[in-house]
């Protein structure tokens, strides 16, 4: 990529990144990760946010870019079908942030957002605040499970595991479906729009 294109690039990044605000920082919380020069912030280390990460580095090396991610370890729903038939081994689909760090330079900090202050260009997790010109929020999905009446995962877990986040769930659905008498029923759900992947529920 040439200057020009680097350069209209990163304006386009921030022209509307840094402007949702998830709450209030608070001035007591302690700063982690000092900042010395221009700095992203990237919020969620699923696909969009650890390649989001990874091309700035590309495009800037002078960039300072963390990835601010409360897992260690993600697992891809890509092929988790293949897990679910006994393909492929849920290891496979499970992922570590070390090459983002040796490999692109993005700094890695393992913690859990709580608050967003756009006026104040800061991200606050448990353990402190970030400072950023640029910010990228990338969360990923979450389930409004409360929509599904009698439904609670968390008291019923065994209830109804749709694994739509690979994981646990996705070898709970595949032990369930091991145990299945042969010519039993499974009911999918397709829910309302616009929901992740829509292929997926046919793929299942």
């Amino acid at each position: 990529m040439n200057e020009p294109a680097r350069r209209t690039f990163l304006r386009m990044l921030g022209a509307g990144a840094g402007l949702a605000g998830l709450g209030i920082a608070g001035c007591a919380t302690p700063e982690i990760l000092p900042k010395s020069g221009r700095r992203v912030v990237v919020v969620g280390g699923g696909f969009g946010g650890a390649i989001a990460a990874k091309y700035l580095r590309l495009f800037d090396p002078a960039l300072e870019v963390v990835l601010v991610e409360r897992n260690r370890k993600y697992v891809a729903s890509p092929f988790s079908n293949r897990v679910i038939t006994g393909l492929r081994d849920l290891e496979g689909l499970t992922l570590g942030y070390d090459a983002l760090a040796e490999r692109y330079g993005v700094r890695l900090v393992f913690d859990e957002v709580t608050a967003i202050d756009p006026g104040a260009a800061t991200v606050v997790t448990r353990s402190g605040r970030i400072r950023y010109e640029r910010l990228i929020l990338a969360p990923g999905i979450d389930f409004r499970s409360e929509s599904i009446s009698g439904y609670d995962p968390q008291s019923t877990p065994e209830l109804m595991p749709h694994a739509w986040q690979a994981g646990p769930q996705t070898l709970l659905l595949k032990r369930q479906l091991q145990a299945m008498p042969d010519g039993g029923r499974v009911l999918i759900a397709i829910p309302a729009a616009p929901f992740r992947c829509p292929p997926g529920p046919y793929e299942r």
